[in-house]
């Protein structure tokens, strides 16, 4: 074997690995995005029926609540469901399973689509804040002085300490060309400084590419249903660059469709291999998801 096959096959072989651990950390990294347990009337039933601390506890908050500032609200009876709902999901402690009410579930349509009207950065939730992971590039956030790791504070005067980061994203979003006041708490500062941004039509990048000291970077920012064509474009493209070392940067990645990552590993795995199994309730619903060669 001449030393230019030895070469190709190792760097085959590195590709490869990159490939399939990286999308493996991109499906897992997105498992918690895409979980959703419906809000079935049934179980909150069943709750009601078999708890007498449950029906205490709401005996006494519908008799004694105050609404003690003009923010507090009584919730509806909806929002009782829901709230009620998620605590039984958060009871079993998984970070890859959440329940999604109708607010959180229309912005991870709109994420799934690949637009919606907002100020372009991800979130998520940390030591009980709703912090900043990264700034979309070339978003109004990002032009706005919004960092990776800035605290989000406020929502337009809407402390978000008590917030869910899902929560915090539905008062972020709203019509393009409308103005947002989101109060950020950046690294290392005590004070609370208030940025206005005006709302616009927030495209999220699916793949861009980039060519670094003999290195091809392809970064991929979502697993969304596009993201298979472009990423074979990519890849062609790093085909004729002529360059021997390719990265795949998934840093900021939130996850995204899993038929779309398998696709992707397909593109480095032998037909047939498996790239993702997926554990159920029941063992007999047990499935492989393998590569399409």
């Amino acid at each position: 074997m001449t030393n230019e096959h030895t070469s190709a096959k190792k760097r085959y072989l590195v590709v490869t690995i990159i490939g399939l651990a990286l999308f493996l950390v991109g499906y897992l990294a997105g498992g918690r995005t895409f979980t959703q347990v419906g809000a079935q009337s049934v179980i909150l039933e069943a709750v009601k029926n078999n708890s007498t601390l449950l029906t205490e506890v709401q005996s006494i908050l519908d008799s004694k609540f105050i609404n003690w500032k003009a923010s507090t609200t009584r919730p509806t009876e909806k929002e009782k469901e829901y709230g009620m709902i998620k605590g039984y999901v958060d009871s079993y402690k998984d970070p890859y399973t959440i329940f999604f009410p109708p607010a959180a579930a229309k912005s991870f349509a709109q994420n799934v689509k690949g637009s919606f009207g907002g100020v372009g950065m991800q979130v998520s939730e940390k030591d009980g804040r709703v912090v900043v992971i990264a700034p979309l590039k070339d978003s109004p956030a990002m032009k706005a002085g919004i960092l990776a790791g800035d605290i989000i504070a406020t929502v337009d005067g809407k402390d978000t300490s008590s917030m869910s980061s899902e929560e915090a994203v539905s008062l972020i979003r709203g019509d393009i060309g409308t103005e947002v006041k989101i109060g950020v708490l950046h690294k290392n500062t005590k004070s609370v400084v208030e940025v206005k941004i005006i709302r616009q039509e927030v495209k999220i990048p699916t793949i861009d590419t980039e060519k670094k000291d003999g290195v091809f970077i392809i970064h991929l920012y979502n697993f969304s249903s596009e993201s298979p064509q472009l990423f074979e474009k990519a890849l062609k493209e790093f085909i004729t660059s002529g360059m021997q070392y390719l990265v795949l940067d998934l840093r900021g990645n939130p996850g995204g469709y899993l038929d779309a990552a398998v696709s992707m590993a397909s593109f480095f795995l032998p037909e047939g291999k498996v790239i993702v199994s997926e554990k159920k309730g029941d063992p007999k619903d047990d499935s492989d998801h393998r590569s399409k060669g």
